[in-house]
């Protein structure tokens, strides 16, 4: 799941891990950008039938929330610290104001020329976070 843009989301952005399908099997998120407007939303909403998760490079809304199994197999609502520890996940990942544009979706500064490259063209020093590449002729 790379380069989206998740605007206004009313509960969660991301869910995996159901297994109502089967177990969600090596799930790469990168490149993400999730903006939960003004009410409190989860980015990530995980469940334990889930293996092979790589997240890492996304840009979360101020207020953004995770949720997740730990250990002993409580589900946890975490912020973005909390997530990294409990999951490892999302290292590289920022909460950040995207600023984005209403009408458009181009995201602001904090998401420009900073994501991970993911096999998609970018203009810029380096790949956008989001949907939208942002300065491209």
């Amino acid at each position: 799941m790379f380069n989206n843009t998740f605007s206004g989301v009313g509960y969660v952005a991301i869910m995996a891990g159901g297994g109502t399908g089967g177990p969600t099997t090596d799930l790469m998120i990168k490149d993400n950008l999730i903006s939960t407007g003004s009410s409190a939303a989860y980015g990530l909403y995980l469940y334990p039938y889930l293996s092979g998760l790589l997240s890492r490079y996304n840009l979360f809304a101020p207020g953004t929330l995770f949720s997740a199994i730990n250990a002993s197999g409580a589900r946890q609502t975490l912020n973005l610290a909390g997530w990294q520890s409990i999951t490892g996940q999302d290292g590289p990942s920022r909460v950040a104001d995207p600023q984005l544009d209403p009408a458009t979706l181009a995201p602001g500064p904090a998401a420009v020329d900073w994501g991970e490259y993911v096999g998609i063209a970018y203009c810029g020093a380096g790949p956008d976070i989001g949907a939208r590449e942002t300065g491209c002729p």
